[in-house]
């Protein structure tokens, strides 16, 4: 699989942290999430963190579990699963309505999370990573997916759907802001990469068909700036 590398780094680091992962989610361990293959060269949707640890299948049992390639690839099929095929529904909706008005197909975005460890509840996940964000397991986490987004992904659009994660990218990318836009820019290796920064625009946040043709109106424009920016690095 393509993303096996991307998706290996994160299990190296739940094998180094078995024990840390089950005393952050009370005395479990639950797989991270893990990534089918990226479409490339889109629109990338950002979180800060999966839920899903109320899921008895995510529970993982023991730490040479990690090493089972079926069971890996079943967490895979899963999140491809939640992304592609309607699996979560009320999370991945307002992504497909986007990539449906832009693109014509619903299926033509890349999502990705900034933080592999499961926690549905946004307050206590924030509470855990201002406490221990300097720790191992946290710092490699950001440090794989900053790496990703850059070095993997390969986004045309970004799209941080989620508040706590805005505030991380501005600072992980180093973000400027373009005021005759309306959006900001990432430099990443010899690309600039629109960015918008969100609050979520999903679930119990679903944003209305009004505010959802502005920023879809607003993303073709990025896209066309996009376009215009990089044609000269042949990334277009």
């Amino acid at each position: 699989m393509e993303n096996s590398a991307t998706n290996q780094e994160i299990i190296n680091i739940w094998k180094r942290n078995f024990e840390k992962v089950k005393e952050y989610s009370g005395g479990k361990c639950f797989w991270p999430v893990l990534s089918p293959n990226f479409v490339k060269n889109t629109i990338l949707f950002l979180g800060i963190n999966p839920s899903g640890e109320k899921d008895e299948e995510l529970i993982i049992n023991d730490n040479l579990i990690l090493k089972d390639h079926d069971k890996i690839n079943l967490q895979i099929k899963l999140e491809e699963y939640n992304i592609k095929r309607g699996g979560y529904k009320k999370y991945f909706k307002e992504f497909e309505k986007i990539s449906e008005i832009i693109f014509r197909r619903k299926d033509n975005f890349d999502h990705f999370d900034i933080y592999f460890f499961r926690l549905r509840d946004s307050k206590k996940f924030m509470d855990i990573l201002k406490k221990d964000k300097d720790t191992p397991f946290f710092k490699d986490q950001l440090k794989h997916s900053i790496n990703t987004i850059k070095n993997i992904i390969s986004p045309k659009i970004i799209f941080v759907a989620n508040k706590n994660a805005s505030k991380i990218i501005e600072k992980e990318l180093d973000l400027s802001w373009l005021d005759d836009k309306g959006f900001y820019v990432a430099h990443i290796k010899n690309r600039k990469v629109p960015v918008f920064l969100s609050g979520m625009i999903s679930s119990t946040r679903s944003i209305d068909d009004y505010t959802l043709k502005r920023l879809c109106w607003h993303i073709k424009r990025a896209i066309k700036w996009y376009d215009q920016n990089n044609k000269q690095n042949g990334t277009n």
